[in-house]
């Protein structure tokens, strides 16, 4: 794997984690996503409308994706209001893996190239693992061997499937 990549990888895999630990670490979780969700628009739209070029056969595929994008988050932030970190975000991680496999599978039927490589997939998941261990730093949960053996098995397991 060029370091480029990996370092794409890791760096994604850091601010994905990251960006869970900021919103489980927040008094009010649902305040704290609106907020960075109604920032990330106000700063990236602009950019998006002035450098991508999008047909309008794609809106209807844009607001859906939208749509659930916004269960997703509000699924997420009752899932933060009940448990910890360490259990929310590998189970989160695991649905959208799921997504990426369904994707993957559809690509191949098309004969398409995979969006990244395995090799790159693999090391992005190493972000449940990352997520376990700033649970514990960071919001002080209780991350014992077997919490944190759960998200190890899923990156190995990603890691197997991805390499194999």
């Amino acid at each position: 794997m060029a370091p480029s990549a990996l370092a794409l990888a890791l760096g994604a895999a850091v601010l994905h984690a990251g960006w869970n630990v900021f919103l489980r670490g927040s008094e009010d979780v649902a305040a704290r996503t609106a907020v960075v969700l109604g920032l990330s628009v106000l700063f990236f739209a602009p950019v998006a409308v002035a450098t991508w070029s999008v047909s309008w056969a794609a809106v209807p595929y844009v607001a859906g994706s939208a749509a659930l994008e916004t269960a997703h988050f509000a699924l997420l932030v009752v899932a933060y209001r009940r448990r910890e970190l360490s259990v929310v975000y590998p189970i989160a991680r695991g649905r959208r893996r799921g997504d990426r496999v369904v994707r993957r599978l559809r690509a191949r039927a098309r004969r398409a190239p995979p969006r990244a490589g395995p090799e790159v997939a693999a090391v992005r998941e190493t972000s449940v693992v990352l997520a376990a261990v700033f649970a514990g730093a960071f919001l002080r949960e209780r991350v014992g061997p077997g919490r944190l053996a759960g998200p190890e098995a899923v990156a190995a397991g990603v890691a197997l499937i991805a390499l194999s």
